[in-house]
């Protein structure tokens, strides 16, 4: 039996259960791939979806750091999405996947329960399909309130046919990062990286490519997880890679520099297989510009919060 245990959900209507990785897998393709068979979605951007989730599946640090449940509509029997909680070193993030998202609020509901018992701060993220913001917190309050606005995050997908590549200025060059260079980078580029951190082991578990220009200053910064295989026949049956870690030193951001790196790794992936599905996040207005004007399309818009338990009167 592949399922831990069952919990019912509150309104009777859904069911959450607990199910290990290699299973999580398959319910990630089956369920959304299902749902897009019945629709008119581009099929890059149907992998688009779920190349986050199956990344966090095969990869063996995340895959240790998580755990995840489906759930189920006890009115049909039907699969419809996923829940990722992953055990971060700094806090706990939820990470949600419906393929009917006319039915994933109360499934968000039935899962507060369990978000409730998380001691600490916590992230949630969320495509914005059927939510928004202020149903969110409406949702995990009184418990919980949000530390900041959320931020939206847009998911692009770019592919081989729409790939409109563009050249490294003159004097600038690139090379394969290593585990030796994690000081460089610290020094040159982590100051203004816009994630909350960047550890030695993401050099050895991904390929990052430093850009260097006429003084061989490391100016720039993009890595890439992948590439992978879906487990399904054409045209969902694909190479996806995911692009990570992008970061340009504010000095450089005038010059289009951000273009000619992205395109750059893309090239160097597109190398590797001619139908790869390139996927990135883009956590501003200016990445996603960046990314866009190489040829990519957007596939979805997410929303990442940012909890903290509310604090009780007279605390």
């Amino acid at each position: 039996m592949v399922e831990a245990t069952v919990s019912r959900a509150v309104d009777r209507r859904n069911e959450v259960r607990v199910i290990n990785a290699k299973y999580a897998e398959y319910i990630v393709e089956q369920s959304l791939l299902n749902a897009a068979a019945s629709s008119d979605a581009d099929p890059s951007h149907v992998i688009a979806k779920i190349a986050y989730p199956l990344i966090d599946l095969r990869d063996p640090f995340y895959r240790n750091r998580c755990s995840w449940k489906y759930m189920v509509d006890a009115t049909t029997g039907d699969i419809s999405g996923v829940n990722l909680k992953y055990d971060g070193r700094k806090n706990t993030r939820y990470f949600f996947y419906f393929n009917r998202p006319q039915i994933g609020i109360s499934q968000v509901q039935d899962l507060a329960s369990s978000i409730s018992k998380n001691e600490g701060d916590f992230r949630f993220v969320i495509e914005m399909d059927g939510f928004d913001e202020a149903n969110i917190n409406a949702i995990l309050q009184p418990e919980w309130e949000p530390k900041a606005a959320a931020n939206k995050v847009h998911r692009m997908v770019l592919t081989q046919k729409d790939f409109k590549p563009t050249e490294l200025p003159q004097g600038y060059s690139k090379r394969l990062l290593a585990i030796d260079d994690y000081d460089l980078i610290h020094k040159r580029l982590i100051p203004f990286y816009p994630h909350s951190s960047f550890r030695k082991e993401s050099l050895l578990r991904q390929h990052h490519w430093g850009f260097f220009d006429r003084d061989d200053i490391l100016v720039g910064m993009l890595g890439f997880n992948g590439p992978y295989t879906t487990a399904y026949e054409p045209p969902y049956k694909k190479e996806f890679a995911l692009l990570v870690d992008f970061v340009v030193h504010p000095n450089e951001r005038d010059k289009k520099l951000g273009e000619a790196i992205t395109s750059e790794v893309v090239q160097e992936l597109l190398s590797i297989g001619l139908d790869t599905v390139i996927v990135a996040d883009a956590i501003s207005e200016v990445s996603k510009h960046v990314i866009k004007h190489l040829g990519a399309q957007e596939a979805g818009t997410y929303l990442w919060f940012s909890f903290r338990r509310r604090k009780s009167e007279g605390q």
